[in-house]
Formats: structure tokens, sequence, C-alpha cells
């Protein structure tokens, strides 16, 4: 992909001892942690995707357990997504409530 046309680009920057609100500069966000889809259409109509992650308070990936949450937390959103189909948001529903039962069922088990 050599020569592949990039329309976007990111920078992920650490900053060790924090920034308060007001001192953000215009047009960046800022949090805690970040996950990041990063997606590539190649010429040949094929699809690539990295997930790029970082926990801001440790400098390293985010835990197992964050992007579990977060996983169940898009499954309950997509599935209330405004240009979902009827048969993909219930898809979704179901797995969202799989996994919240999971859950449940998990923390009653003092897991």
């Amino acid at each position: 992909m050599d020569n592949h046309l990039y329309k976007l680009l990111y920078d992920i920057t650490v900053e060790e001892k924090g920034v308060l609100k007001k001192d953000i500069p215009e047009g960046m966000g800022a949090c805690d942690a970040l996950l990041i889809s990063s997606v590539i259409y190649p010429a040949d109509g094929s699809f690539s995707i990295n997930f790029i992650s970082v926990d801001g308070q440790t400098n390293t990936d985010m835990t197992f357990d964050e992007l579990f949450k977060i996983w169940a937390i898009m499954a309950n959103m997509l599935s209330e997504h405004k240009n979902a189909t009827p048969g993909k948001a219930a898809l979704c529903n179901q797995v969202f409530d799989v996994i919240r039962a999971a859950l449940i069922a998990y923390k009653r088990s003092d897991g």
C-alpha cells in the first residue's frame, strides 16, 4: 500500500503530569484512556482494521477488563443506532443481553 492516499493522520500524546481542561489546545480532545479503530480501505475492496489502545494512567495498552466494558457498551449502542436494520439491532441487543446476564451470574458467583 505504498501508493495508498491516506485521508486521516492521527497522533496520541501522553501528558505525564496531566492537563487541565482550560489548557487543552483548541481543536484537540483529551481523555484518560483511548481506543482507536484505524481503518484502511485498500483499492482491492478489502478492509483492514487495527485497534490501538492506550491507558494514559499507566502508559500501556488498556486492560482486558476495560476493553471488555467498551465492547459491551458498543453492543448496546449499536442496538440503538438510528441506521441499524431491525435484524442487526436485534442481534446487537441479544449480544448485550447475553453479556449482561453473564456478568450478573459472574458477580453472584463471587467472580
